[in-house]
C-alpha cells in the first residue's frame, strides 16, 4: 500500500506555520512532528510513504531525512514532473517506460518548460514587469527544472498576475502551440506553469513502478485534485480548499485535523488495523 502525500498545506506544523525550503528553516516544532510521522510509518500497514508536491527536488529531500523513516523512499516534485530516489539521491526514468503513450506525451511536454524558463530569464521578465507596471523583477524560483514558479507578492493580485503571464506567453511566437497548465495556489500563493504533466500523472507513474495492493493520497489544494482523483482512497486535512474537501467528502474522507496533524491521525488508523 502507498500513501501519496501533499507538503504545503499538509506538512506544516499544526498551528500552520509555513515550512521552509531548507534544513536550516526546519523549526524544532516541525522536526518533531515529523519524527513522529516516520514512527507511526513504521508501525502502520503502509508500504511506502510518497512525498507528491510542487516543490523542487533540493526543497524536498530534507523533509524525507527528516522523518527518518526507510517506508520514506520516493518523491514526486514539480507536480509530477520528476520522480527521484532518496537513498540513492536519483532521478527515475519512469515516463519512458510507461506503457500509456499518453503519459509519454505529457512527459515529452516538461522539455518545453524547460526552454520556457530560459526565455523567462533572457526576455520575458522584462515583459512581465512592463506589463504589471512593475519597477522590479518577479523572479521565479530558481531551483525549479520543469515548472516555471513564482511566489506572488502581498501587493499583487494573483488572479491579475497569472492572467498577465499566460497572454503574454500565449503572444511569444515560439511558444503559441505549447500545451502548458497554468495554476494559481491562492493559500501558499504560487503561481506555476507547467507541461502536461501532473500530480495525477506522476501517481500513475509510481503505480506502474511499485504495484501496490491499495493506494491513499492526502492533499488539501487544487492543484492536488489530479492526485486525489486517481488513487483508490482520498483524503483531505479540514483546512483543504471547498472544492476538494466536497470531492473527498463524496469519494473518500475528511480529516477533522489540519496540516500535519491529519496524516499523524491517518498513520494512527493503520496502526490499529495492520
Amino acid at each position: 500500500m502507498i500513501l501519496f502525500q501533499d507538503v504545503d498545506g499538509c506538512l506544516n506544523a499544526p498551528n500552520g506555520s509555513s515550512i521552509g525550503f531548507s534544513e536550516d528553516a526546519l523549526s524544532f516544532e516541525l522536526r518533531d512532528h515529523l519524527r513522529e510521522v516516520g514512527k507511526r510509518l513504521d508501525a502502520s500497514d503502509i508500504d511506502q510513504l510518497v512525498l507528491n508536491t510542487g516543490r523542487s527536488w533540493q526543497a524536498t529531500e530534507y523533509l524525507v531525512r527528516s522523518i527518518e523513516s526507510p517506508k520514506a523512499k520516493y518523491i514526486l516534485v514539480e507536480h509530477g514532473a520528476a520522480i527521484w530516489d532518496t537513498t540513492k539521491g536519483t532521478k527515475l526514468d519512469l515516463a519512458s517506460k510507461s506503457e500509456h503513450e499518453y503519459i509519454k506525451h505529457a512527459a515529452n511536454s516538461v522539455s518545453r518548460v524547460e526552454d520556457l524558463v530560459a526565455w523567462y530569464n533572457s526576455t520575458g521578465h522584462k515583459l512581465l514587469s512592463d506589463a504589471l507596471g512593475l519597477s522590479r523583477r518577479l523572479d521565479h524560483e530558481r531551483d525549479q527544472e520543469a515548472n516555471l514558479t513564482f511566489s506572488v507578492p502581498e501587493d499583487l493580485d494573483g488572479d491579475h498576475v497569472l492572467a498577465t503571464i499566460e497572454a503574454i506567453i500565449s503572444q511569444e511566437g515560439g511558444f503559441m502551440n505549447d500545451e502548458f497548465v497554468y495554476h494559481w495556489s491562492r493559500p501558499e500563493r504560487f503561481i506555476d506553469v507547467m507541461g502536461l504533466m501532473d500530480k495525477g500523472l506522476g501517481v500513475e507513474l509510481v503505480h506502474e513502478f511499485l504495484q501496490p495492493s491499495h493506494t491513499f493520497a492526502i492533499g488539501n489544494g487544487l492543484n492536488d485534485l489530479a492526485m486525489l482523483r486517481t488513487v483508490d482512497h482520498p483524503i483531505c486535512p479540514a483546512n483543504a480548499e471547498r472544492e476538494v474537501i466536497e470531492y473527498c467528502r463524496a469519494n473518500g474522507s475528511v480529516s477533522s485535523h489540519s496540516f500535519i496533524a491529519a496524516l499523524q491521525d491517518f498513520l494512527e488508523t493503520r496502526i490499529t488495523n495492520s
